[in-house]
């Protein structure tokens, strides 16, 4: 939606807010052009348990800083139906 050069997965400490918890470890995927929604699920959800596999015990044994979220970050956009509009000019 907003041409986004990557997407990825973020491990991060869970805390009482959506999303707001601190990053231990930040994995990027390129997003490439023409990729769908669907593409990039499919790009990184086979990453999504090793991930966890590898930085759980490394989070156990102190392994990490955590990374406190940047106050920049924003939200993806809301979607609205005109989003999903298509002109076959």
């Amino acid at each position: 939606m907003r041409g986004e050069p990557e997407t990825g997965i973020t491990l991060m400490q869970m805390d009482e807010g959506m999303d707001t918890g601190a990053m231990l470890e930040q994995l990027p995927t390129e997003i490439v052009a023409d990729e769908t929604a669907g593409d990039s699920v499919g790009a990184t959800s086979p990453r999504s348990a090793p991930a966890v596999r590898k930085g759980l015990p490394k989070y156990v044994a102190g392994g990490y800083t955590p990374i406190a979220q940047d106050a920049h970050a924003t939200a993806a956009p809301i979607l609205k139906k005109e989003d999903g509009r298509v002109d076959f000019a």
